[in-house]
């Protein structure tokens, strides 16, 4: 009886194990604090005086103009949005 009840025992013992341990990785976002640039550097444009006077004629300046105005549009806006994320801190 005692030898029954031993190997019912070592049965219920060896039923009983957990299952192997899983490693899982987790990937945690957390925003970094950037100090704000006190100044930004001065960007150069295309449509400098010089860059007009050695166009060779009216359509080349208008290009230049053109392309100037997009660049301080984009520089503008990437100004904007950085005094907005130094405003938030």
């Amino acid at each position: 009886m005692t030898r029954c009840l031993s190997i019912a025992l070592a049965i219920v013992l060896a039923s009983c194990t957990t299952a192997p341990t899983q490693i899982r990785t987790i990937e945690v976002q957390v925003p970094v604090a950037v100090p704000c640039p006190a100044h930004l550097p001065e960007p150069v444009y295309s449509d400098t005086d010089a860059a007009l006077l050695a166009a060779p004629n009216i359509f080349e300046r208008v290009k230049l103009l053109l392309a100037g105005r997009e660049e301080r549009a984009a520089q503008d806006q990437m100004e904007r949005a950085a005094r907005t994320a130094c405003e938030g801190q």
